[in-house]
């Protein structure tokens, strides 16, 4: 019957989003964004921080006019928090490799293959150590970016069972 029907009686948009629909570059990164989320979470209890990471986030994709290049970069590394795996960064200075597997700075090779070595280890810390405001300030070329996505992604993998592999990731990497 009609009765059980709900309507909406008022309905006002918190923050409304200017860039995000008609910026190409922009919807490319949102989608990544709620494709990444989609595959990284099952079911959460209600969470005020995490909301408002994400409604932090999502905001400032619309506001940056400035570069966004590593602007996904940054929200697979600080996501890593809310999901519970982020990196132990004790020991980093002193060590070469990071074990993707256990999350850790290691100064021998892990006996496994899932493992960063120095170059692509301090690019991937450098990602993990910024954020939206200061992203501008990482300077990496598209060959670099595309290493610590695909390094974010199999991190990401390692630790999440149903993370498989993103469609978005190749139009990502055309893109950037």
């Amino acid at each position: 019957s009609n009765r059980d029907l709900q309507y909406i009686k008022e309905l006002r948009i918190k923050h409304p989003l200017h860039n995000l629909y008609i910026d190409p570059v922009k919807s490319s990164i949102a989608i990544f964004m709620a494709e990444v989320l989609r595959k990284s979470l099952e079911q959460t209890n209600r969470d005020e921080n995490f909301f408002r990471f994400l409604e932090n986030s999502i905001i400032s994709l619309d506001n940056n006019n400035k570069e966004i290049a590593n602007f996904h970069l940054l929200f697979m590394a600080q996501l890593t928090v809310f999901l519970g795996f982020s990196p132990n960064f004790d020991n980093y200075d002193n060590n070469r490799y990071f074990d993707l597997l256990n999350g850790t700075f290691e100064s021998v090779q892990p006996p496994h293959s899932h493992f960063l070595e120095k170059e692509k280890k301090d690019l991937f810390v450098q990602t993990m150590k910024y954020d939206f405001e200061n992203m501008g300030k990482i300077a990496l070329n598209r060959h670099q970016r595309n290493d610590i996505l695909d390094s974010l992604c199999e991190y990401f993998q390692l630790h999440i069972p149903t993370f498989h592999s993103l469609k978005s990731v190749d139009v990502l990497k055309e893109i950037f």
